[in-house]
């Protein structure tokens, strides 16, 4: 079937399927699969329309709409001047809610953003964080042990998907020019580690790893609304 005939919401769906299979694979599969997966990635494009987010989840525009208003849902703004949503909030979207396969989308995607704000009200900034560290939150310092934080929870959650990604979205900022070659170097040495020193590396708090974070390809692990967990509760120090 020609390129030109795959619409962007057939693509997407495709990258969640692929995405899903490469969870059950072993390494060597999944390295094999990861290139056709950055190939659908790059044809998808960085952001998808509220729209076209609406039609992949089964819902009504209104709907993303007001979660969007809500502040559920994040959105970024285009170059055509108009707020859309990135290809990775989009595919996670569509990935959680195609797991409750028996619930109607629209109840599905309710129940998918209450528990991601389950989730982020069970993190805590001060559990992730010394308290020594925490002690001196404020200034440009602060900006710091914002991104150690957001790490650190990453760090909690790490699996083989979730390197996997990073590494793709390395390999495309790389292409796109938007990662020094430094930096881009040596995220590549810390994602060939095993987890536990990827998970090191994320949590220290040395000059090199603040470096690193400030072009990190972990970025979108965490939902909108962990994410603002964490900026409210360096605030509320």
């Amino acid at each position: 079937m020609p390129e030109a005939t795959l619409s962007k919401e057939r693509v997407v769906d495709g990258i969640v399927r692929l995405r899903r299979l490469t969870s059950e694979l072993g390494d060597e599969e999944r390295a094999e699969l990861d290139p056709v997966i950055t190939l659908l990635e790059d044809a998808a494009g960085q952001t998808l329309s509220q729209s076209e987010v609406a039609r992949l989840l089964g819902v009504s525009h209104t709907t993303i709409g007001r979660w969007i208003k809500k502040g559920e849902i994040p959105v970024v703004p285009t170059p055509r001047g108009r707020n859309e949503i990135s290809l990775g909030q989009a595919v996670r979207l569509l990935q959680s809610v195609e797991e409750l396969t028996e619930t109607p989308r629209e109840e599905a995607l309710a129940r998918v953003i209450h528990d991601r704000r389950d989730r982020a009200n069970r993190l805590d900034v001060r559990t992730l964080l010394p308290a020594r560290l925490l002690k001196n939150a404020r200034g440009h310092r602060k900006a710091e042990l914002r991104s150690l934080a957001y790490h650190c929870a990453v760090a909690q959650r790490l699996n083989k998907q979730v390197i996997s990604d990073a590494k793709r979205r390395l390999l495309r900022w790389e292409r796109a020019g938007r990662v020094h070659p430094t930096w881009a170097g040596e995220w590549h040495r810390v994602l060939a580690m095993p987890e536990a020193r990827i998970a090191r590396v994320l949590c220290s708090d040395s000059e090199r790893s603040r470096a690193l974070r400030q072009s990190s390809p972990f970025a979108g692990v965490l939902s909108e609304q962990e994410r603002r967990r964490l900026i409210n509760g360096l605030e509320d120090l």
